[in-house]
């Protein structure tokens, strides 16, 4: 695509797709409501970004900085820099790493055994 700029749009309800995109900055994106991948784009943080319902793939990403981020459905897919980076943010159970999402969102994650 040849979209450069997000604008005001703060709500995704499917996929968001960055791969090989021109887009640098999030900005007022909060929500996306399946997965997210980030990949060969040139974006540093999440900004905004505070819930992915989904998987959340940076691995082949340039990403810094998770932002504002709270909860994310799915499993993380990080690189070894990502997974130092964010350790305080992250864990590991059976195998795949998850974020540590905030007790004030319904904890929902399939690849987690319910406890």
């Amino acid at each position: 695509s040849g979209i450069e700029d997000l604008k005001n749009l703060k709500k995704i309800g499917g996929w968001a797709i960055f791969r090989f995109s021109k887009i640098k900055s999030l900005k007022n994106l909060e929500y996306v409501g399946e997965s997210f991948y980030s990949g060969d784009s040139a974006i540093k943080t999440l900004s905004k970004l505070e819930y992915v319902g989904g998987d959340l793939f940076l691995e082949n990403s340039g990403i810094e900085d998770l932002g504002n981020l709270k909860f994310v459905g799915g499993q993380l897919y990080l690189n070894e820099r990502q997974k130092k980076l964010f350790a305080d943010k992250i864990f590991l159970k059976n195998g795949r790493y998850c974020f540590r999402n905030q007790e004030d969102y319904v904890y929902n994650n399939d690849y987690l055994e319910k406890e």
